[in-house]
């Protein structure tokens, strides 16, 4: 069921906080997953759930393929489940090389999805350029909490703690590690021209970095909590963040903040850029999710 209210309508069906959400490139749906282990997925503009389908214990992220056909979501044991948008149900799946103790999913982009297992020893980074192809895959000595891939495929950014690193596609050479933040890093992001790396953080701040350079070439402050996640608009020109509390939209150019929005007595832990610039959809871990009119 939906709810309206200004610049805002909402979606109740969780039964328990929202942990990803992801929004189709036509702009039609919105997918999330919840730590009541389903996957549910929303018809924008009307009242309408599509379905919902079991997931996975321990859920963590959702994302749309680029051409709309298909959701992805990754669980705790590196499994991702794949659902068939045009048949309403789940038919495949990919495996990660070994069962593992954590995983990072990527956003599903022009690159491919890639997937970081961890197994208290080592990370396998795999990377799927198609569903019915074979993944490639690279194995470091370390762990990995989040992963972002270029849009070309040639390059992944990890981190586990405050810094970020930017390691060469299947060689594995590190090209360069970006270092600034001062506590754990919330997310990693690529720009859509594949140009910039947005990373979030729970120091409550935003930067930006050049693939040139090692150092950030802009900071955004403002929030009051630990930033939990961010989201790049299709054009590049803005960022999108929340830190459980409040909805942030940043020029990307001026580095300003444009916007500040938030719900009374709700949360919001995470969120996804509409492919029209002007929407975005957010999930709360008041079990809602939140789709926001961000010029209305």
């Amino acid at each position: 069921a939906s709810r309206e209210r200004g610049d805002h309508e909402w979606f109740e069906g969780h039964g328990r906080g929202v942990q990803s959400v992801a929004c189709s490139a036509d702009g039609r749906f919105a997918a999330s997953v919840a730590l009541d282990q389903t996957l549910r997925v929303w018809h924008l503009g009307s009242d309408r759930e599509l379905g919902t389908w079991p997931s996975m214990e321990n859920s963590t992220s959702a994302s749309f393929s680029p051409d709309g056909r298909w959701i992805a979501a990754a669980g705790r044991y590196g499994q991702v489940l794949l659902w068939d948008v045009a048949l309403a149900k789940q038919t495949r799946s990919l495996d990660p090389p070994a069962p593992s103790g954590s995983t990072a999913l990527s956003d599903w982009g022009p690159g491919g999805l890639a997937l970081a297992s961890w197994d208290n020893k080592n990370t396998t980074i795999s990377v799927w350029p198609t569903i019915d192809a074979q993944p490639t895959r690279l194995t470091i000595k370390e762990s990995v909490r989040q992963i972002a891939l270029s849009p070309d495929g040639t390059q992944v950014a990890i981190a586990d703690a405050s810094e970020v690193k930017v390691l060469e596609f299947p060689g594995g050479n590190e090209l360069k590690t970006l270092g600034g933040h001062e506590d754990m890093i919330g997310d990693i992001e690529f720009s859509p021209d594949g140009q910039i790396i947005a990373t979030a953080s729970h120091d409550r701040t935003i930067r930006l970095w050049k693939l040139g350079s090692r150092r950030s070439i802009k900071t955004f402050t403002g929030h009051e909590d630990r930033v939990q996640d961010i989201a790049w608009s299709a054009d590049g020109k803005w960022i999108a963040s929340v830190d459980d509390q409040t909805l942030r939209l940043w020029n990307v150019e001026t580095g300003q903040l444009a916007r500040t929005l938030s719900r009374r007595n709700g949360s919001i832990h995470c969120l996804a850029f509409g492919p029209d610039g002007k929407t975005i959809v957010t999930g709360g871990l008041d079990n809602t999710v939140v789709v926001w009119r961000m010029f209305e």
